[in-house]
């Protein structure tokens, strides 16, 4: 019988990420994600529609990289609200927002789903700690560790649109 092969190692930067989310208090994340969220508002709200559409060096267009960071809180939220009904949930890797869309929607999809994570963190806030109950492409995760997922990541997108921004000036 063959045995399982161990999944890869995963990039010292993410496990530090890991260790320090699941270290901090539920207050502590929830401000985080209030200055995270308010900060990727801002660098979405100054996009300006020209911009949106550009390449830069092969990379995302702006707007690939709004609709990547708005559907990433869709699938954290649901996440966080499946795991307070039910024992485990999953994080799909899908990378942006279904169907086609504009600028106009990805800021309409982002109040909504900044909503409900917001809701949701709250919410599994309150629960018991439960371990690693959310499948990942990187693992079992916990629930404080999407929520500093998250916040890292709507970090990351929102200095990328804000220096997108400068290199137009």
């Amino acid at each position: 019988m063959a045995e399982a092969s161990e999944p890869p190692a995963l990039p010292a930067d993410v496990v530090a990420l890991l260790e320090s989310s699941q270290a901090s208090a539920w207050s502590e994340l929830r401000v985080g994600l209030a200055e995270a969220q308010s900060t990727w508002q801002e660098a979405l709200a100054g996009l300006p529609s020209e911009l949106a559409v550009e390449l830069r060096d092969g990379e995302w267009s702006a707007l690939d990289l709004s609709s990547h960071a708005v559907n990433w809180l869709r699938l954290a939220s649901g996440a966080l609200a499946s795991v307070c009904v039910s024992q485990e949930a999953g994080l799909s890797d899908e990378n942006f927002l279904p169907g086609d869309p504009d600028l106009v929607r990805v800021a309409r999809e982002q109040e909504r789903w900044a909503e409900e994570m917001r809701m949701a963190t709250n919410t599994v806030a309150k629960l018991p700690e439960r371990g690693p109950v959310i499948a990942s492409g990187i693992g079992p995760l916990t629930t404080r560790q999407v929520v500093g997922i998250t916040i890292a990541h709507l970090s990351e997108h929102a200095a990328q649109l804000q220096s997108m921004r400068k290199m137009e000036d």
